[in-house]
């Protein structure tokens, strides 16, 4: 945020990084966050870049010139084989990420049912609540999937969870500017393998169990579950 006087930034030349799932009921205790900032995310190659400072209609510009470190002996094409490949890594992290979100989203809006439910005991209102409880425990087994299984103390068992895996990749990849390995591309394929089946189950339990509840819920008139669409292997964040 710019404030009236001087204002300085520093762009550490790196792109825009990778989302990571948010919870809906810790948000309310984090600090804000502004709108579209993303973490940091891989080193740009070298080149020219045109930098520019937007506020409020006015627009400056000026020039960067990247150079690579000279000590190190790393080719064009190694860098951008290493580049490419994160980004290939950091979409399929967006994808998975997308599904958890949504996924929690539902699980929040079936607490907000159950909540507006709490009190009622006709038959219809017993059976919405038990069905939302079903539907919990059904959407977090999909959710474990990309996340992995949380044990009884609170650490993550997730040998072959999506999200870890892909994290996994990104990091070693990115932890030097050559040419991804071939057990790095192997990993890479193993956690896209692995994504592709965690989508088919996502994509299944809301054509099917969030769609059949959320009619149920709007035939209540408790309309507080919003529609949640399929996702492909493919989909890309709105940048």
């Amino acid at each position: 945020p710019a404030q009236p006087g001087l204002n300085r930034t520093a762009w550490p030349l790196v792109r825009d990084g990778f989302r990571e799932p948010h919870n809906p009921e810790e948000e309310p205790q984090q600090p804000a966050q502004p709108e579209g900032v993303l973490p940091p995310g891989p080193d740009v190659l070298p080149g020219t870049y045109t930098v520019r400072v937007i506020f409020h209609g006015d627009t400056a510009a000026g020039r960067a010139d990247v150079r690579p470190d000279p000590r190190i002996t790393v080719s064009e094409a190694d860098r951008r084989a290493n580049l490419a490949m994160i980004m290939r890594a950091g979409q399929r992290q967006d994808v998975a990420t997308e599904a958890v979100n949504r996924l929690r989203e539902a699980k929040q809006a079936v607490d907000d049912v159950n909540k507006r439910l709490a009190g009622k005991d006709d038959s219809t209102s017993k059976a919405l609540r038990a069905a939302g409880d079903s539907l919990k425990h059904k959407l977090t087994a999909v959710e474990e999937l990309f996340m992995g299984k949380e044990d009884i103390q609170g650490f993550i068992d997730s040998p072959n969870a999506v999200l870890p895996l892909i994290g996994n990749v990104i990091y070693s990849v990115g932890s030097s500017w050559e040419a991804p390995t071939a057990a790095e591309t192997a990993y890479l394929q193993q956690a896209e393998a692995l994504l592709q089946a965690a989508l088919a189950r996502f994509n299944g339990v809301i054509t099917d169990d969030v769609a059949t509840y959320r009619r149920r819920v709007d035939a209540a008139h408790l309309s507080v579950m919003p529609a949640v669409e399929p996702l492909t292997i493919d989909w890309q964040v709105k940048r």
